[in-house]
C-alpha cells in the first residue's frame, strides 16, 4: 500500500487488475466509486467479466497469467511515445544510474547464468561505483547503459503487436489504456491475488511499480500502487507488524543470524536500520540507548532456517509437530493452495480453534461432504460474537418468533 484507500477518490484514473474489487473489497470500491463521480476513469483488466467490469469505463479480457506481458507492452508503448514524466524519472527514480557494462539479456536469460549450476552470478547487475561508493549517473536518458535504458532495451520485444498475441487483448485496446493512463494523472493501480498467484507474479507487480513511476504516479495524492488485501484481516496485520517476518513498518524481522545491531544493518541496510532504532526507541524509550544498541538484544530473534508461513504451518501439524492451531480471521480451508494438505492436517491437531463472526468452511472441515466426523480426531470450537440477548419488547413483539 503506498496510499490510503480514502486517497482513492482523488485519482483521475484507476487500473485494476487480477481483482474483482466491487464483490470482494467493497469499502475500496466505495472510494473508486467516489472517483468515478469526480470524474474518473476505472479501468479493469482479468480474464473473467464480474461485477467490477460491470461498474469500469474500459474493460479487458485478458488470458490468465499474461499480466506481465500486457504491462511490458503498455511500459514499451509509453516509451516509445514518450508519454512519460520525464522530471520525474530523473528526479526521483534510479533511471540515470549506469550499470556494469556487461550486464545484458540475451536469449532469455541475464548475464552471469551458470548453465552447469542454472544459477546466476549477479557481479554484472550492480550499479557502476564512484570513489564515494555511490552510484554513478549518466548524463542523459540517451544512455544505453543507464537504468533507463536497460529497461527500454529490455521491453522493446514487446510490440502492440506482441502484446495482442500473447494477451489476447486487442492492440487498439493496449494502446487505449496507456494513453488513459498516460494523459489522466494522478493515477492508481490495485491488484489483489488474482495478480500474485501466477508464476509470473513478481514480473507483474514490478511492472506496476515500473508503470507508475514512468508515469510520476508515486508519493501524490491520488496515484500509488496498492494491494487489495484482506480489508479486515491482512492488511491490518501487516501494517501493525504481527506477522512473523515484518516488524511494524515493513521491516525485516531480526533473525537469530543477527545478533547484533550491526549485524542487522549489514545485511538489511542502513535505512532499516534507521527505522528499527526508531522502532526501539519507541519500545524502550529512554532504556534505548547507543550503549546498548537501542536494546537491539532485547528483541526475540526468529530461526532464520525456520518457514514460520502458512503452509509450513500446516505441514508441522501434518507432521504431528503441531498440537494447537487457533485461527482469527482466516478461512485456510478455502484460501490455501493445497486443500488436501490442509483437511489432512487440521485433522490431525489435538484442537482447533476457530474464532470468527461466522461459522466458515474452516470451522466446519470436520463435518463437510463425503467425510466421516468419527474419522477426525481434532477437537474443533468455534468462537463467535453472540447477539446481544433479546429484550422482553422484542419477544413480545414477536418480531424473535419470526
Amino acid at each position: 500500500m503506498t496510499n490510503h484507500w480514502i486517497d482513492l477518490q482523488h485519482c483521475k484514473t484507476i487500473l485494476v487488475e487480477g481483482s474483482n474489487v466491487a464483490e470482494n473489497h467493497p469499502m475500496a470500491f466505495k472510494w473508486i466509486r467516489k472517483a468515478q463521480e469526480n470524474g474518473a476513469i476505472l479501468i479493469h483488466v482479468d480474464p473473467r467479466f464480474t461485477r467490477t467490469s460491470a461498474g469500469a469505463d474500459i474493460y479487458a479480457r485478458i488470458r490468465p497469467g499474461t499480466d506481465a506481458a500486457f504491462l511490458d507492452t503498455v511500459i514499451n508503448y509509453v516509451l516509445i511515445q514518450k508519454l512519460y514524466d520525464e522530471d520525474y524519472v530523473t528526479t526521483h527514480t534510479n533511471a540515470l544510474f549506469l550499470g556494469q557494462e556487461d550486464f545484458d539479456f540475451k536469449d532469455g536469460l541475464f548475464s552471469g547464468f551458470d548453465e552447469e549450476k542454472h544459477k546466476y552470478n549477479t557481479a554484472s547487475w550492480g550499479y557502476q561505483l564512484d570513489g564515494k561508493r555511490k552510484p554513478r549517473r549518466a548524463a542523459s536518458l540517451d544512455d544505453p547503459h543507464c537504468v533507463f535504458g536497460h529497461l527500454k532495451k529490455f521491453v522493446s520485444r514487446y510490440t502492440l503487436e506482441v502484446g495482442e498475441s500473447v494477451t489476447g487483448i486487442p492492440a487498439d485496446q493496449i494502446r487505449q489504456i496507456a494513453e488513459t493512463m498516460a494523459k489522466n494523472r494522478p493515477g492508481a493501480i490495485l491488484y489483489a491475488l488474482g495478480m500474485t498467484q501466477h508464476t509470473t507474479g513478481v514480473q507483474g507487480i514490478r511492472g506496476f511499480t515500473i508503470l507508475q513511476l514512468l508515469l510520476g504516479n508515486v508519493g501524490k495524492p491520488g496515484s500509488g500502487v496498492n494491494a487489495l488485501r484482506g480489508e479486515p484481516n491482512v492488511q491490518g496485520a501487516c501494517d501493525m507488524g504481527v506477522l512473523n517476518n515484518y516488524t511494524p513498518g515493513y521491516l525485516n524481522y531480526p533473525a537469530h543470524t543477527e545478533p547484533t545491531l550491526a549485524e542487522y544493518t549489514k545485511r538489511n541496510g542502513t535505512g532499516d536500520r534507521k527505522c528499527l532504532v526508531n522502532m526501539l526507541k519507541a519500545f524502550y524509550g529512554d532504556a534505548a540507548t547507543p550503549e546498548n544498541d537501542f536494546g537491539y538484544a532485547w528483541l526475540p530473534k526468529r530461526n532464520a532456517g525456520k518457514d514460520y508461513g502458512t503452509m509450513s504451518i500446516f505441514e508441522d501439524a501434518l507432521a504431528g509437530k503441531l498440537k494447537m492451531l487457533w485461527i482469527v480471521g482466516q478461512n485456510p480451508a478455502v484460501t490455501t493452495p493445497n486443500l488436501k494438505l490442509t483437511f489432512d492436517a487440521m485433522a490431525k491437531l489435538d484442537m482447533l480453534v476457530v474464532q470468527e463472526i461466522w461459522e466458515t468452511e474452516t470451522a466446519t472441515f470436520w463435518c463437510r461432504p463425503g467425510v466421516d466426523p468419527k474419522s477426525i480426531g481434532a477437537e474443533v470450537i468455534l468462537l463467535k460474537r453472540m447477539e446481544p440477548s433479546p429484550t422482553r419488547e422484542a419477544w413480545c413483539s414477536g418480531d424473535m418468533r419470526r
